[in-house]
């Protein structure tokens, strides 16, 4: 076999291992998160949905601008990873016992007793350039892709 190939030959079993591609580790992500918003705000990163689940400033207002302002640190700790630079969101909830999946094990509970919807505040989608306010109670959703061409 020419060595172009093995090359080649090689190469699918190299993307399935994610050599050459720029996949996201929680552990490269974490510290900015945490070094922009505090290590209690940061809750966890979801590499496989490319979304990070924060807690929101009770002393902030949740209003367009100011989740907006908030997010914009996430949009630089991930601007340098090709692979969710565009197409990561943030999920906002008022206290870290919250954050996670309505099907989660953990959250389940919270959802059947009717907390967990009220605390899952806001939701940011920088692949839609969308900004839901309340998105587990299907409130409004703000078309945001004027504002992200300054960032």
């Amino acid at each position: 076999m020419t060595p172009i190939r093995a090359i080649a030959a090689a190469l699918p079993f190299l993307w399935l291992l994610g050599v050459g591609c720029d996949r996201l580790n929680a552990a490269d992500i974490i510290p900015c998160l945490e070094e922009a918003y505090g290590r209690d705000a940061v809750v966890r990163l979801d590499d496989r949905n490319a979304r990070v689940f924060l807690v929101w400033p009770a002393e902030r207002n949740l209003d367009t601008t100011g989740v907006l302002a908030f997010v914009h640190d996430a949009d630089t700790c991930f601007r340098p990873h090709p692979d969710w630079a565009e197409t990561y969101s943030v999920s906002l909830f008022s206290a870290r016992r919250f954050a996670g999946y309505k099907t989660e094990p953990d959250i389940l509970p919270l959802v059947k007793d009717g907390t967990w919807i009220p605390a899952y505040l806001a939701e940011f989608d920088r692949g839609s350039r969308t900004l839901t306010f309340h998105p587990a109670r299907g409130a409004r959703t703000v078309d945001v892709s004027r504002r992200l061409a300054d960032w």
